[in-house]
């Protein structure tokens, strides 16, 4: 078989999956509204004698209406947010094995990329950080899903962080002090 052969094959096997994608699209569109109308006529005749006088009135009014077509809700619910939002945990104490549980936390919590760090500066307190003003809200969620209380634990901009290595995609930093996190 020769290389024309087969590209023609092969395109022809496309051109047949376009076609028949096509048709199952126009085949599963929404039906048109259904439209209704409403006629109705009165005919009022009055007659009178000598002189004779005869008047007919007719009134006739069409009403027509459509409704628009209900939109299908999809089939499978949205994914979570909470997975496309880069998040990246720092130890900032001189002691080990602190990163690993907040890691894990986040992870069961449904967030899809969180890594863990050392950090360069010694934290008095956990800190979290958002690299930016729009995922102030975001950071808030993270520190819910690590077990803070509202207002328990400052949340700041990403721009009042101490130096951290490897933030890459992360949108929220978690800058870990000495207390253990809370329990949930």
């Amino acid at each position: 078989m020769s290389r024309i052969a087969i590209l023609n094959i092969i395109l022809g096997g496309i051109a047949a999956s376009l076609v028949t994608i096509l048709v199952v699209l126009e085949t599963n569109e929404d039906p048109p509204a259904p439209t209704t109308t409403t006629t109705s006529t009165t005919t009022t005749t009055s007659t009178t004698v000598p002189p004779t006088t005869s008047t007919s009135t007719t009134t006739s009014t069409t009403t027509t209406s459509s409704t628009a077509p209900s939109i299908v809700p999809p089939s499978t619910e949205a994914p979570d947010d909470r997975f496309f939002v880069g998040i990246l945990v720092v130890n900032g104490t001189t002691a080990g094995e602190r990163v690993q549980p907040a890691v894990d936390r986040l992870r069961s919590a449904g967030y899809g990329q969180v890594r863990g760090t050392g950090g360069a500066v010694v934290a008095q307190q956990t800190v979290i950080y958002a690299i930016d003003e729009t995922f102030r809200a975001e950071a808030d969620v993270v520190a819910a899903d690590l077990g803070y209380e509202p207002g328990e634990i400052p949340i700041e901009l990403f721009e009042d962080a101490p130096p951290v290595s490897g933030v890459l995609e992360a949108k929220v930093i978690v800058y870990l002090g000495p207390e253990p996190l809370p329990e949930l």
